[in-house]
């Protein structure tokens, strides 16, 4: 299931950030426990997974790196590197491991976005607002990706 929505939220000095309830229910499973994965993205800023995605995630990725490439190794350390489990408290609210706080510059103000179809970015609102100000034309890009000839997902009407 694809995440909806993008979310405002604070971070306080703690490193705590709550949780929004429409998210909580994207994330749950119906366990009374919900246990994620925050790790550095390729950009500026956090990645957050379900658990059993990160695990997924991280075994597809295992299953395809040569240790004997020296690339493959780099991407598998960056890929992991400050990687933690947390656990949502019953206020609904997580605890940011400092390092990735910094990493990301994740203090005070902070936006939730959805990316792919499996995970949650975890942004500094004003390093985003930055990127998504001097983005290239995303049609062009589209176009590009895509060709002209790709109409979209078939429509039931």
């Amino acid at each position: 299931m694809a995440f909806l929505g993008t979310y405002e939220v604070k971070v306080d000095a703690k490193g705590r950030l709550r949780l929004p309830g429409t998210l909580v229910r994207q994330l749950s499973d119906g366990s009374s426990v919900m246990q994620l994965v925050v790790n550095c993205g390729f950009e500026p800023c956090l990645t957050l997974f379900k658990k059993p995605t990160w695990d997924t995630y991280i075994e597809s990725l295992t299953s395809r790196i040569n240790v004997f490439n020296k690339k493959h190794r780099m991407l598998m350390r960056f890929v992991q590197r400050g990687a933690t489990e947390l656990l949502v408290d019953a206020s609904d609210r997580i605890l940011l491991p400092k390092i990735l706080q910094e990493y990301a510059a994740i203090d005070g103000d902070a936006l939730l976005i959805p990316f792919k179809d499996d995970r949650i970015e975890i942004w500094n609102r004003e390093k985003y607002e930055s990127i998504m100000n001097v983005a290239e034309d995303m049609s062009d890009v589209a176009e590009e990706l895509f060709g002209t000839e790709w109409a979209g997902p078939a429509s039931d009407s």
